[in-house]
C-alpha cells in the first residue's frame, strides 16, 4: 500500500483536505498552525543530524560513521525510517524502553526473584518485530495468567505485586501507565485535586483482588506463577468498608478479574490519549500535556492528539505505525535551532539512560569490558539462579547511569567531568580512540573520525582550527588527543539528542 495512503487510513485528520495540502496529518494540522499564528517553522535538519536523532529515538544509539557517511551520499529518509523501524534494534530498545516504563522505572534486588526479566525481554522484542496493535499487548499484560517463563507477559504484574500487601502498587501503576492518571494518593485519602475518591481507588483495586503470586521449582528452572481466582471485591485497609471493582470511570464489570480490567482500559478514550502523549513525548522532547501521567481531557493541541487516537480506537494501531508517522512528518525534521513553541523547531532532549549507556558503551569501547564484567557477574557462585540473565545484568548498568543522570545536566557534567574511572577510559591505547588512532594517520583524519565517531558530524572549519592547533602546540601528543576526545565526549553536544 502507498505510505501516503496508509498514513490517511491510520491516522484521518478531522478537517478538510485541500488537493495540495500535505499526506502527513501531523503536516496538515502545523502548517494551518503556523499560518494562524504567524510563526516561521525552523529550517528542515541536516541529513546528519536526521540521521543522528532517528538513531538515538529509533534504536537507542549514535549512527556509526559508516552509516552516517552511507546516509550521506544518498539521503534516502523515508526509506530510512522503514530500515530502522524494522531493524532488530529497534526491538531491542522498545523492550529496553517499555520494560523501564512497566517496572515504573525502578529496579531493586528482589524484584529478579519474581520476574524472569529474559523471557519478558524477548516477548516484548517479538511484539515490536511482529507490528503488533498496541492493545493487544496490554492486554496480555494486564490480563494474563500463567507462569512468568512460559507467559512472559505476566511479568509486568509479577513486578509490582507484593504478596505481604494489598495489590495498590499495581493498581497505581496500571492507571499511570495505561490511563494516564496519578492517582496513588487516593490509597489513603480523597484525591487533592481530583474527583477521585479513596473509595474509587480500592475499586479500581480490586480487579487485582484475586491475583496471587506463587513461587516454584520447575524442569525448566526456578519459575513464579500468577494466578487469579476471580475475586472482584475487597475491604479498604484499616476500614470495615469492603468495595466492588469499578472502573476509574464508574462501568462496573461485565466479567471477573483481570481479564476483564484489560477491556475496559483498552477500550477507555484515555487509553489511546496516555500512549499518543507518551509516543510523542518521546520523539517530541515534550508531549502534549507536560506529565505523562497526569493526562487531561483537552489540551493546546487537541485536534491533532484527537486525530493520532482515532488509530488507535478505530484500526488497532501499533507503536511501529504512530512512530512512523512521526518520524516522517516535517515538525520532527526541523532544526533544533529556533523556538520551539508550537513545535516550529526540535526541542533538546536529554539521552535518556539506555541510549546514554549505548553512547558510553560505544564512545569508550566498552564492549569487551561490559563482556568481562558479565562473565564474572556469571562467575559469582553466591549470585542465586535468577539473576544469571543477560537481561538482568543490562537493568543493573540502566540502573547505574540512571543514578548517574539523577539531577539533570549539570549534575552529570560534574559527574563525568571529575569521574576518574571513565576518564581513565579515555586513552589513546584503549577502545574506540584506540581504534581512530591506529586506523587514521594525519592529524586531519583523525579529528573528523573522532567528530563523526561522538558528534555524529564532520568538525566546522573553526573546530578544525582550534583542536588542531591544540594538539599541534603539546609535546605529548598522545595525552592531547586524549584530551580532544574527553572534551567532546563531555559536551551538551554528545549528552543531548537535537
Amino acid at each position: 500500500m502507498h505510505r501516503a495512503l496508509l498514513l490517511l487510513l491510520l491516522f484521518p485528520l478531522v478537517v478538510a483536505r485541500a488537493d495540495d495540502a500535505p499526506a502527513n496529518p501531523i503536516d496538515r494540522y502545523f502548517e494551518r498552525v503556523f499560518r494562524e499564528k504567524s510563526v516561521t517553522p525552523a529550517a528542515r535538519t541536516s541529513d546528519g543530524d536526521f540521521l543522528r536523532r532517528a538513531s538515538l529515538d529509533v534504536l537507542g544509539r549514535l549512527p556509526r560513521p559508516k552509516e552516517l557517511l552511507e546516509f550521506e551520499k544518498a539521503p534516502d529518509r523515508e526509506k530510512k525510517i522503514d530500515e530502522l523501524l524494522a531493524s532488530d534494534e529497534a526491538a531491542a530498545y522498545f523492550a529496553d524502553c517499555w520494560i523501564r516504563i512497566l517496572t515504573d522505572e525502578t529496579f531493586d534486588e528482589q524484584i529478579p526473584l519474581r520476574v524472569n526479566f529474559s523471557t519478558w525481554h524477548g516477548w516484548l522484542e517479538q511484539a515490536w518485530k511482529e507490528d503488533r496493535p498496541y492493545s493487544e499487548i496490554v492486554a496480555e499484560l494486564i490480563g494474563t495468567t500463567g507462569d512468568g517463563i512460559k507467559k512472559p507477559a505476566v511479568n509486568y504484574v509479577l513486578a509490582a505485586l507484593d504478596p505481604k500487601e494489598p495489590p495498590y502498587e499495581l493498581a497505581g501503576r496500571t492507571a499511570r501507565i495505561f490511563l494516564g492518571m496519578n492517582v496513588q494518593c487516593a490509597r489513603c485519602h480523597d484525591h487533592p485535586t481530583d474527583k477521585f475518591s479513596q473509595e474509587d481507588f480500592w475499586s479500581f483495586t480490586a480487579f487485582f483482588a484475586g491475583t496471587k503470586a506463587k513461587a516454584r521449582q520447575t524442569f525448566d528452572g526456578y519459575g513464579v506463577k500468577l494466578t487469579d481466582d476471580g475475586t472482584v471485591s475487597m475491604k479498604i485497609p484499616d476500614t470495615k468498608t469492603e468495595v466492588s471493582a469499578r472502573f476509574v470511570d464508574g462501568r462496573k464489570p461485565e466479567g471477573k478479574g483481570r481479564s476483564e480490567l484489560a477491556r475496559l482500559v483498552t477500550s477507555s478514550p484515555r487509553f489511546a490519549r496516555t500512549i499518543v502523549n507518551r509516543t510523542w513525548a518521546h520523539f517530541m522532547g515534550r508531549g502534549f500535556f507536560p506529565q505523562l501521567d497526569r493526562v487531561g481531557e483537552k489540551c493546546e493541541h487537541e485536534e491533532l492528539l484527537e486525530a493520532l487516537c482515532e488509530g488507535f480506537t478505530k484500526e488497532k494501531t501499533s507503536l511501529r505505525a504512530l512512530a512512523r508517522v512521526i518520524l516522517s512528518s516535517k515538525v520532527y525534521q526541523l532544526s533544533s535551532e529556533g523556538d520551539p513553541e508550537h513545535y516550529a523547531a526540535m526541542a533538546l532532549k536529554p539521552q535518556d539512560p539506555i541510549q546514554l549507556l549505548n553512547t558510553l558503551t560505544w564512545a569508550l569501547g566498552l564492549d569487551v569490558f561490559l563482556k568481562t564484567l558479565y562473565d564474572n557477574f556469571l562467575g559469582n557462585k553466591a549470585l542465586p539462579e535468577q539473576y544469571r540473565q543477560e537481561a538482568v545484568f543490562r537493568l543493573y548498568l540502566v540502573e547505574y547511569v540512571r543514578k548517574l543522570t539523577q539531577g539533570g545536566g549539570v549534575r552529570l557534567a560534574l559527574k563525568l567531568g571529575n569521574g576518574k574511572d571513565l576518564q581513565g577510559l579515555v586513552s589513546v591505547g584503549w577502545g574506540r580512540l584506540k581504534e581512530i588512532m591506529t586506523e587514521k594517520k594525519t592529524a586531519e583524519d583523525r579529528l573528523e573520525a573522532i567528530f563523526l565517531a561522538l558528534l555524529a558530524r564532520a568538525p566546522t572549519d573553526d573546530e578544525k582550527t582550534r583542536y588542531l592547533d591544540y594538539v599541534e602546540k603539546k609535546t605529548n601528543k598522545d595525552r592531547a588527543w586524549e584530551d580532544v576526545y574527553w572534551v567532546l565526549l563531555n559536551s551538551t553536544e554528545l549528552l543531548f539528542n537535537h
